[in-house]
């Protein structure tokens, strides 16, 4: 027996069986481009912000391990982060980024 894959829509409770969906629709879902402004806590947002730990650029404070992550364009703020590392001369620790 398949397992049923159903999504619910928080906004009017409907249902979306997603068990029949075609290898095609699955590549069409997978391709789509995240939004600028992702739905906080969906799948797009995690990605987006692990993207920007990943890949973007960020600037460490050395005296304090204040931190500070860009977004893509290199120049604005996405989160500063008081303390996310810690050095004691001979191992630097980063914090859990939340």
């Amino acid at each position: 027996m398949a397992e049923r894959a159903v999504i619910v829509d928080p906004d009017n409770g409907a249902g979306t069986d997603y068990t029949s969906l075609s290898a095609a629709e699955a590549d069409t879902a997978l391709n789509t481009a995240i939004p600028s402004t992702p739905t906080g806590d969906s799948i797009n947002d995690y990605i987006m912000r692990m993207k920007y730990v990943m890949v973007n650029k960020i600037d460490i404070t050395e005296a304090d391990g204040a931190t500070v992550i860009y977004e893509d364009d290199n120049v604005t703020e996405y989160v500063s982060i008081a303390a996310a590392y810690s050095s004691d001369s001979t191992t630097t620790t980063r914090k859990r980024l939340e």
